[in-house]
């Protein structure tokens, strides 16, 4: 069984309009949905035939009642974690030359509330053998108390994924993680180096397998990505598939599927890039068929990691 924690739920209501005239707009397509990196990783989680429950904030007023109508519609299960504050609400206005996006504050939480989410972890997480967790919301993570949660549940056997940012990247150190997603930006921010090469790119991800991160370091780069385990580097290249970028819930859901097949790091791969590089507006049209489909355009180059490690 599989859990994600969102820390920062959202709203977002994508609206598309088509120009009928001088200033004059007709509405013709509306979608009101949950998302959130822990919210994306349960609906492919779903997709992929996985049991994957969320653990969550849930606010007052209409938003937070639209959030939990939306998850109850979809089939997602929620342990919700109630605040005093709503749920924030992004809205997206589509035209046909441009893109609006007008965002709304995110959720505030005060200290009872915070430990009242850790409890909530707390009470839950040695029920699931692989958590995910979003790890985006400062008030959150930057609690000591959290780490404790997480690296207790570690030592009871508990996976942890995590896609580390530049958000969060100063308060990963301490927790022990299974498997990790990470830019070249942020591994730049963690070393206070630039990374020129690929060759400079593959030894920092070492360096966070050496540090906290058990089985791999999936490295995004712009042109191309790799991936890093102790006994091997995979280059992959994913470029021209990947236009509007990778969905880090839905990659991230892939890794925890192919954990929790047993699947080999070669198939983890290919799953997880399968799924990350749908677009959220496509995900109620995607199946196993589209994933599968994806999976055979994924070029997977391999190297003997000894060549990188000192």
């Amino acid at each position: 069984m599989i859990l994600s924690i969102e820390c920062v739920p959202l709203i977002q209501k994508k609206i598309t309009l088509e120009k009928t005239g001088i200033k004059e707009y007709r509405v013709v397509k509306r979608i009101e949905s949950a998302v959130g990196l822990g919210i994306d990783f349960c609906y492919m989680s779903k997709i992929l035939g996985q049991d994957c429950n969320l653990l969550s904030f849930i606010g007052q007023g209409n938003s937070s009642k639209l959030y939990q109508s939306i998850l109850n519609k979809d089939g997602i299960y929620n342990i919700p974690v109630e605040i005093k504050d709503k749920i924030g609400e992004h809205l997206i206005i589509e035209y046909s030359d441009r893109v609006e996006l007008i965002r709304d504050n995110d959720i505030r939480i005060v200290g009872e509330e915070i430990n009242k989410f850790f409890k909530s972890i707390s009470d839950v997480i040695l029920d699931y053998n692989i958590v995910f967790i979003s790890y985006d919301n400062i008030n959150v993570i930057e609690d000591d108390a959290l780490k404790l949660i997480l690296n207790n549940a570690v030592k009871n056997n508990v996976k942890l994924l995590l896609r580390i940012d530049q958000i969060n990247y100063k308060y990963i150190f301490g927790v022990a993680l299974d498997t990790c997603l990470v830019d070249v930006d942020t591994l730049e921010e963690i070393l206070n180096i630039r990374l020129l090469s690929n060759t400079e790119i593959i030894k920092a991800a070492n360096y966070l397998l050496e540090q906290n991160v058990k089985e791999a370091v999936f490295v995004i780069k712009d042109d191309n990505f790799f991936v890093v385990n102790k006994e091997r580097v995979f280059e992959i290249e994913v470029n021209a598939l990947a236009k509007e970028g990778i969905n880090t819930g839905y990659f991230m859901a892939g890794v925890a599927n192919s954990i929790n097949r047993a699947y080999d790091i070669e198939m983890m791969i290919r799953l997880a890039f399968a799924c990350g590089l749908i677009n959220r507006d496509d995900l109620h049209e995607t199946s196993l068929a589209t994933i599968k489909e994806n999976m055979k355009k994924i070029n997977i180059i391999t190297y003997n990691n000894i060549e990188w490690r000192d």
